[in-house]
C-alpha cells in the first residue's frame, strides 16, 4: 500500500445512542431543542441541575487554591522573601503552558513587589525540564528562591541541587509526578497521591494562578482583580496544553477568551494581530490553531525566550517586532513538518507498520522541535499509539509520544525507565530521550505493551457521530442554540453530525492550491456546500450523482464583518445506512 493510496476516512462510523427519556426531561424542563438536549445527555449531563451548570460555568466556581497540596507551604516561602526583600528566580518551560505561567507569575509577583528574575529553557540547548546549567544562573543572579512552573515535580536532582546552592525550591507543576517527590520546600501538584484536589485536569499556567490567587489572599488583594488582570494568560495556557474544557478549565476557557481579545498585554494584541484575529469573537480553535502554534513555533525550533519577551513586553513597537518575528518562525515550522510528515507516513507503509500495535520511528532530519506535531498526526492518520525521535549527533535520540484511549503513555516510561535517559509526561502525551543503541530495544517493548493493553479492535479508527440529521434540520436556528456548548475542545468536542443518503451533485476545487474542495449535495429538494479540506484528488474520483453519507460539523464563518453558518466536511463514504 502506498501513501497515495491510504485513505485517511474512518473505517467505522458510530451514532451515539438516544436517551430519550432523559433527553425529554432536559427539553421540558430547560426549554431547549432536541438536538441540544441530546447532545448533553451525551456528553454526561443528563440531569437538569448537571445539565444548566454545565451551560452556565462561573469564576466563582473556581476550586480553592489550597485544596493543592503544599500551597500554604508556598506560600509561606514566598512570602519570607518578599519580607526579606529576596529575588524569585522564576523557571518555566519552552511550550505555551511553560510560557504563559512565567509570564504570569513574573508580572503578578514584580506587580506585587517581589524582585524577580524569569527563564524558559532553550530546547535544543537545554531540553525539557531543569537544566543543570539554570542552578547555577539562578544563584548568579542573586535569587534566593528557586521558583518553577509546569516543571520540576520530576528533576529530584536539579532540586538536590538548588539546595546545596543555598536556594530555596518551590516547584508548581501538573505533569505526574514519580514514587519520589523532589526534596523542596512545596511541591504543589494536582496529581499527587495525596492531594485533595478534586478536578486535578488542570495546567501549569492554572496551578500557577492558583498560587496567585492564594498569594493575593495574603496581601488582601481582592481575587477578581486578579482574574480580571491574568485570566487571559490562563485561558491562553489551558487551551494551548489542551486541557478537558469542563468543570473550572470550561469557566476559565469561556470567560477568558473575550479576555484575550479585550487584552491590554501588548504582546497579546501584537499576537492577535498576525494571526488576523483582532477583534473577532474568538473561539478555543482559533487560540489551539492561530495563536498558540506562533508562540510554541520559537520554543520548538530556537529560544522560547522570544515567546516569553513578547508576554512580557510594555513596548507596542517591541510587540510588533517579535510577533512578526514568531510568525516566520512559525512559517518555517510548518514548511519543515509538512515535510518530515510525509516522510513520516511514508515510513510507516513501507515498513510494514500497520501489521504492528505502536509506530516507533526516528530520523536525522527531524527537528526534535517538531516531533510532537508529528506524533499527533500520525495516531490521527494511523490510529496507533505512538512515539517520534530525532536522531541527534551526540548519539542520543530525543522524541515525543502521542496515544489512543487505553494506552497510557507515562506507564510505558515508567516500565522501560532503565533505557531512558529522560522523560515523562501523562496519559495521552510524553517526551522521551535515550541512547540510539536502545532504540531498537525501546520500540519493541513499547509494541509488547501496546499488545498487552490494546485489542485489534482499539486499533480500528473510528468516528464517533452525535446525531443524525434531517434536511429540516440545516438551518441557522439549530446551530445558534448549539453555541450554548462552547467553549468546545478536549473534553467537551465539537458536535459531530451525519447527513445521510445524500446526491452529489459536483466537487469543485476551493482555492487555487488544488488541494481543497466544495462538495455540493443534494437531499430532499434542498441543496448543502461542504467544505473539504486537503480532499479535493480523492472527492474528483466520485461520479455525479454518487449517493453519499457526510460527517460535518457546523460553524461560523466571518469574512468582512459579516457572519454565516457553513459546513465542514470531516468524513465521507458511500450511502449504506447506519
Amino acid at each position: 500500500m502506498t501513501q497515495a493510496e491510504f485513505r485517511e476516512t474512518p473505517s467505522v462510523w458510530r451514532i451515539l445512542p438516544a436517551e430519550p427519556a432523559l433527553e425529554d426531561r432536559l427539553i421540558q424542563e430547560l426549554k431547549i431543542g432536541p438536538l441540544l438536549a441530546k447532545l448533553l445527555v451525551a456528553r454526561g449531563f443528563s440531569s437538569p441541575e448537571s445539565a444548566t451548570q454545565f451551560l452556565n460555568p462561573s469564576l466563582d466556581d473556581l476550586r480553592d487554591p489550597y485544596l493543592l497540596p503544599d500551597m500554604g507551604k508556598a506560600v509561606k516561602a514566598l512570602m519570607a522573601a518578599k519580607e526579606a526583600n529576596e529575588k524569585i528566580f522564576i523557571h518555566g518551560d519552552y511550550d505555551v503552558d511553560g510560557v504563559t505561567s512565567t509570564a504570569l507569575l513574573h508580572r503578578f509577583l514584580r506587580k506585587c513587589g517581589w524582585q524577580v528574575e524569569s527563564h524558559t529553557p532553550h530546547r535544543t540547548k537545554e531540553g525539557y525540564g531543569i537544566h543543570p546549567s539554570a542552578v547555577p544562573r539562578a544563584k548568579e543572579t542573586g535569587a534566593r528562591v528557586f521558583l518553577t512552573c509546569d516543571c520540576g515535580i520530576a528533576a529530584l536532582s536539579q532540586i538536590d541541587q538548588v539546595n546545596q546552592a543555598g536556594m530555596i525550591a518551590v516547584v508548581t507543576d501538573h505533569h505526574q509526578p514519580k514514587s519520589l517527590l523532589p526534596n523542596a520546600a512545596a511541591n504543589v501538584n494536582p496529581h499527587r497521591s495525596d492531594s485533595q484536589y478534586p478536578f486535578p485536569e488542570i495546567c501549569g499556567v492554572m496551578v500557577a494562578f492558583k498560587l496567585c490567587l492564594a498569594l493575593a489572599d495574603e496581601l488582601k488583594i481582592d481575587r477578581k482583580n486578579v482574574i480580571r488582570a491574568y485570566l487571559d494568560l490562563v485561558a491562553l495556557g489551558t487551551i494551548a496544553d489542551m486541557m478537558p474544557l469542563v468543570d473550572e478549565n470550561r469557566a476559565v476557557v469561556k470567560f477568558g477568551l473575550p479576555s484575550i481579545q479585550a487584552s491590554k498585554k501588548v504582546g497579546i494584541k501584537a499576537l492577535l494581530s498576525v494571526a488576523e484575529l483582532t477583534g473577532k469573537a474568538l473561539n478555543a480553535g482559533q487560540v489551539s490553531f492561530q495563536m498558540a502554534p506562533r508562540l510554541n513555533a520559537v520554543g520548538r525550533l530556537g529560544d522560547s525566550a522570544v515567546a516569553l519577551q513578547l508576554l512580557l513586553s510594555e513596548d507596542e513597537d517591541e510587540s510588533a517586532k517579535l510577533a512578526l518575528d514568531l510568525n516566520t518562525e512559525n512559517l518555517k515550522r510548518r514548511e519543515h513538518q509538512d515535510e518530515a510528515l510525509e516522510q513520516a507516513k511514508e515510513m510507516v507503509l513501507s515498513q510494514g507498520l500497520l501489521e504492528k500495535h505502536s509506530i516507533t520511528l526516528a530520523h536525522d532530519k527531524w527537528h526534535v522541535g517538531v516531533v510532537g506535531n508529528i506524533a499527533s498526526k500520525v495516531v490521527e492518520t494511523f490510529h496507533r499509539p505512538t512515539f517520534i525521535f530525532s536522531i541527534l549527533e551526540d548519539g542520543t535520540v530525543k522524541g515525543s509520544g502521542r496515544s489512543i484511549k487505553g494506552l497510557a503513555l507515562h506507564e510505558v516510561l515508567d516500565l522501560n525507565a532503565s533505557l531512558l535517559l529522560g522523560g515523562g509526561g501523562h496519559e495521552m502525551a510524553a517526551g522521551a530521550s535515550l541512547l540510539r543503541e536502545n532504540f531498537l530495544q525501546f520500540s519493541q517493548k513499547f509494541d509488547d505493551f501496546a499488545r498487552s493493553v490494546l485489542d485489534p479492535s482499539d486499533l480500528v479508527r473510528r468516528l464517533e457521530i452525535d446525531a443524525k440529521v434531517e434536511a429540516a434540520d440545516m438551518r441557522d436556528s439549530t446551530w445558534a442554540e448549539l453555541t450554548k456548548l462552547e467553549p468546545t475542545g478536549m473534553g467537551n468536542r465539537q458536535p459531530l453530525f451525519a447527513l445521510m443518503e445524500t446526491r452529489l451533485v459536483q466537487v469543485r476545487a476551493l482555492g487555487k492550491s488544488g488541494k481543497h474542495a466544495a462538495l455540493d449535495v443534494e437531499k430532499g429538494g434542498a441543496k448543502f456546500t461542504f467544505k473539504a479540506w486537503h480532499k479535493l484528488p480523492e472527492l474528483q474520483e466520485l461520479v455525479p450523482g454518487t449517493m453519499m453519507d457526510i460527517a460535518f460539523q457546523p460553524g461560523l464563518n466571518e469574512f468582512n464583518g459579516r457572519t454565516s453558518w457553513e459546513y465542514t466536511l470531516k468524513a465521507y463514504r458511500l450511502a449504506e445506512g447506519i
